[in-house]
């Protein structure tokens, strides 16, 4: 319990929302440290109990991994938000792909490739919503002859990860790989209900 009440005094005084990426959880707490330090809060009686007290709840969150954890488990989030919301938890992740925009020379649907099965299409500039199970995934985009390089993901419950794709317009990579002229890239992530 003492563990439920840490985290809530982190979130609440770092003043960062829960779906907050690590930099930002990190660069918070340095800030907040800094802040409540008793060297600096000479006058200060609970400086030193505030410290103890944000170190104590940032070993639960204090690496890339042990964030990304405390994300996933839906209970320690429910404790440290104070609501009741797991009988609605999503069980999947979504994948938002975003197609750029082009000329008259863009107007074939691209393909979109998951785990070596198509699974949609994308048209010029607009976007595709696929839904996929948590876990490690492929994506390729393709258009004829012409595809991506399959892209690793990292997809959990409850996360929508938006991708880009775009048709790459270096003549290096025209004239050396004619066959891995579209691009796909990460370019967000975040947690939807």
């Amino acid at each position: 319990m003492r563990r439920a009440a840490d985290e809530r005094a982190l979130l609440a005084f770092l003043g960062v929302d829960e779906n907050a990426p690590w930099e930002e959880v990190r660069r918070a707490f340095r800030s907040a440290v800094r802040a409540a330090h008793p060297d600096l809060n000479a006058g200060d009686a609970d400086a030193e109990r505030r410290l103890k007290s944000l170190n104590a709840a940032w070993e639960s969150v204090n690496t890339p991994g042990k964030w990304a954890a405390y994300l996933l488990q839906p209970e320690s989030r429910e404790r440290a938000s104070g609501s009741a919301r797991t009988r609605n938890a999503p069980t999947r992740g979504r994948l938002r792909v975003q197609r750029q925009q082009r000329g008259s020379a863009g107007l074939m649907s691209w393909k979109l490739e998951l785990d070596g099965e198509v699974v949609g299409s994308v048209g010029n500039g607009g976007s595709s919503l696929l839904e996929a199970g948590p876990g490690r995934h492929s994506l390729r985009v393709f258009c004829g002859s012409h595809s991506s390089h399959p892209l690793q993901l990292e997809l959990h419950r409850g996360q929508e990860l938006t991708l880009g794709c775009r048709q790459h317009e270096s003549l290096r990579v025209s004239l050396f790989s004619p066959r891995r002229s579209l691009v796909l890239e990460l370019l967000g992530s975040r947690r939807f209900v």
